[in-house]
C-alpha cells in the first residue's frame, strides 16, 4: 500500500462543482483507504495498492467523469515527492514581505522548457524560481496578477498543469504524514 496525494485541476470553478464529501466517496468507491480532503481545491489523500500514480491517476479521472459527467484532470503525486518537495523548501532564501505569494505547479509530463532558470518574466513581479521533472516553483509579488501568472505557466508547460501556494502543499504534507 503507498500513500498519495491527488491534485485535481479547476474544480469548483465555473459551474464544475465536486463537493469534498463526495470526491471522498469516490475515492473510497475505487478502493482507496484512509481519504482525506483538504480544503475545496481539490486536493485528496489516500493510501492505494495501485501501483504507479499514473495508473491511480487514469483510475481516478475515470471515476471522477462517471461519477460527475465532466473531465477532471487529476495530478498524482507518491506521499516522499511532497515530503522530498517541502523538505528541500524551494523558497529558502526567497526575500518575503507580507504580500509575497509562493505557489507550486504540477506538471503531468516532465518539464523541457528551452528557458533558464531562475527566471524573471515578462510579468511584473513574477519569477520562476525552479522547475524540476514534475514541478514548477514561482514566487509572485504584490504587483504581479495570478490569473496572469497562471496563463504564462500554460502557455510554456502546457494546459495539464495545476497549481498549489506553498501553505497549501506545507498542508497536504502535514495531512500525509498524519495518517
Amino acid at each position: 500500500m503507498s500513500r498519495y496525494v491527488a491534485l485535481l485541476r479547476g474544480i469548483n470553478l465555473g459551474g464544475r462543482t465536486i463537493k469534498m464529501d463526495a470526491l471522498r466517496q469516490v475515492c473510497e468507491a475505487q478502493g482507496f483507504k484512509h481519504v482525506r480532503t483538504l480544503l475545496a481545491s481539490g486536493n485528496v489523500v489516500f493510501d492505494s495498492k495501485t501501483g504507479s500514480p499514473a495508473a491511480v491517476s487514469g483510475k481516478l479521472e475515470a471515476a471522477l467523469k462517471a461519477a460527475f459527467g465532466f473531465e477532471v484532470h487529476v495530478i498524482v503525486r507518491r506521499a516522499g515527492e511532497i515530503q522530498a518537495l517541502v523538505v528541500g523548501d524551494p523558497f529558502k532564501g526567497v526575500k518575503m514581505t507580507p504580500k509575497t505569494r509562493l505557489y507550486v505547479t504540477f506538471l503531468s509530463e516532465p518539464a523541457r522548457p528551452k528557458l533558464k532558470f531562475p527566471k524573471k518574466t515578462v510579468l511584473e513581479d513574477f519569477e520562476i524560481i525552479r522547475v524540476s521533472q514534475g514541478q514548477v516553483c514561482t514566487v509572485l509579488g504584490p504587483k504581479a496578477a495570478s490569473t496572469d501568472a497562471l496563463d504564462f505557466l500554460e502557455k510554456i508547460f502546457g494546459k495539464n498543469i495545476t497549481t498549489r501556494n506553498w501553505n497549501t502543499i506545507q498542508k497536504i504534507h502535514a495531512l500525509m504524514q498524519s495518517l
